[in-house]
C-alpha cells in the first residue's frame, strides 16, 4: 500500500474483472427477464374470468362489510345491461329498475340462480 503505486485503470485485474462481470451481467439480463416472467406465469396463471351476458341475475360482492360475521354478497339482485371487453359490466337493479352509476368489474359478480318458488 505505501510506497507502491497504483496501476493504472486499464490494467487492474480487479478493475478488468468487474468490468467484464458487469457487462456479461448486461447481456444476460433480456433473457434473464423473459425466464422470470415465463416461470411466474406458469406459477401463477391468470384469473380465469366470467362472462355474463346480457340479461344474467348477478350478485355484488359486499364492499364496506361492517364486521367478519356480515355476508360476502349484497341482499340485492342486480341484472346486467351491457358487458364490456375488460371485464366490466354496467348493473340494473332487479327490482327497482334502478341503474348503477359505476361499471361493476367481473371479479366482485356472483351469478345469481333463480328458485322455483321466485319464478
Amino acid at each position: 500500500m505505501f510506497g507502491v503505486t497504483p496501476l493504472p485503470p486499464n490494467e487492474d485485474p480487479l478493475l478488468n474483472f468487474g468490468r467484464a462481470l458487469g457487462f456479461e451481467r448486461l447481456i444476460k439480463m433480456p433473457f434473464l427477464h423473459a425466464e422470470a416472467v415465463r416461470v411466474s406465469k406458469q406459477v401463477n396463471p391468470p384469473a380465469p374470468t366470467i362472462d355474463f351476458l346480457p340479461g344474467t341475475f348477478v350478485l355484488k360482492r359486499a364492499m364496506n362489510k361492517v364486521n367478519k360475521m356480515c355476508s360476502n354478497w349484497e341482499d340485492v339482485v342486480y341484472r346486467v345491461v351491457t358487458s364490456f371487453s375488460n371485464n366490466t359490466y354496467v348493473l340494473v337493479n332487479a327490482q327497482t329498475g334502478a341503474l348503477l352509476k359505476n361499471r361493476v368489474n367481473g371479479i366482485h359478480l356472483k351469478k345469481y340462480f333463480l328458485s322455483e318458488e321466485n319464478v
